[in-house]
């Protein structure tokens, strides 16, 4: 079967299905995303993904306060701003209001057209600021 099969990602029966065990247990969801179910029980949404050849994981979000649907639009938003060659971890952790702003701005938008010009402005200005300018910091140009 192929890592990028949709015949293995999650569901909301199977998620609810998990039980804890003694070590933390990854499932996966695909394409990075996968559920993290502490010996606790706590169950933790979480992206591994690889920025400037470094890998790098985001939170996003706790089970069942962010639903399978949900997680999966965070996601897509994750895998956006990759893209465009912003490190969404980095966004996150230097500016969360501005980010969840953005974030919020994705998931309510329509079939998640995003206004990429503004979204790529706000984040150019963040993490300028963050690192001194904007200058300092490189980006993808996203193909039309």
């Amino acid at each position: 079967m192929h890592q990028n099969s949709s015949a293995r990602m999650l569901t909301e029966t199977k998620i609810k299905a998990i039980r804890p065990v003694r070590y933390a247990r990854k499932y996966t969801d695909g394409q990075g995303l996968y559920l993290l179910v502490t010996p606790k029980g706590a169950r933790c949404w979480r992206y591994a993904y690889k920025f400037a050849n470094k890998y790098k994981k985001l939170s996003l979000g706790t089970y069942p306060l962010v639903t399978l649907a949900w997680v999966r639009v965070r996601h897509r938003f994750a895998r956006h701003l990759l893209a465009l060659g912003i490190d969404p971890a980095a966004l996150k952790s230097e500016s969360r209001g501005e980010y969840l702003a953005m974030m919020h701005e994705w998931e309510m938008a329509p079939a998640h057209v995003s206004a990429l010009p503004f979204s790529v402005v706000e984040a150019m200005r963040i993490l300028g600021s963050a690192f001194g300018s904007a200058s300092n910091f490189t980006m993808a140009t996203p193909s039309a």
